[in-house]
């Protein structure tokens, strides 16, 4: 599903990847911890086709993320920080994620904002959000088009007790489903709850 290997990535003079080797197949789900600054959201934002690295090769699904649009369908991504403009309301914000998905299904939008509870402030704008409500509409739009690979980073901060329940449901739904996540997570309780493998980033690399 997710194949990483010899993935460099430099900001200047500084290394942030340092030639990152990764694999998650089909159902499986990998939880990286790590302190600030170990290069862990630098590698989601490579996978998902935001930032390129300067060396190695990504392959999603079988697919080199070089031929960006094949590969980054299959990939839903909620980044620790909305990367939205906070002038746009939350209906604004999901029209524009799913025209960028090519997700047109009418009635699984509005089954997704109901189950995450984005219904109740669709006319809000994303300035006015608390962090419950942004971590649950980016969790959101991560589902849109059923991605095959989920890319989860911190998904859990600002979650209430019921919006984790609800985000380790969903995500144990997509793994039994064939599904696969890369996750950043410093809680135990993530890993063991969809039986995820645990590993440590330290200096830009994997141990």
């Amino acid at each position: 599903m997710l194949e990483a290997r010899g993935v460099t990535k430099k900001f200047g003079a500084e290394t942030i990847l340092a030639g990152i080797d990764l694999s998650i197949d089909e159902g499986q789900a990998c939880v990286l911890s790590g302190a600030n600054g170990a290069g862990k959201s630098t590698l989601f934002d490579v996978v998902a086709g935001i930032l390129e690295p300067d060396a190695g090769e990504v392959h999603i699904c079988g697919t080199s993320r070089k031929k960006r649009r094949e590969a980054l369908v299959h990939v839903g991504y909620a980044p620790s920080n909305a990367a939205l403009p906070d002038g746009l309301t939350v209906h604004e914000a999901t029209e524009l994620v799913a025209s960028l998905r090519g997700s047109r299904d009418r009635r699984a939008l509005e089954a997704l904002e109901a189950i995450w509870g984005i219904r109740a402030f669709l006319d809000s704008p994303l300035a006015v959000l608390s962090l419950g409500q942004r971590r649950r509409l980016m969790l959101m739009l991560s589902e849109l088009g059923n991605p095959k690979l989920r890319l989860l980073d911190e998904p859990t901060v600002g979650l209430d007790a019921a919006g984790r329940e609800l985000l380790l449901r969903r995500l144990q739904a997509h793994l039994d489903a064939g599904g696969a996540a890369l996750i950043a997570s410093h809680e135990t309780e993530v890993a063991e709850r969809v039986g995820a493998t645990r590993r440590v980033m330290v200096g830009g690399k994997i141990e």
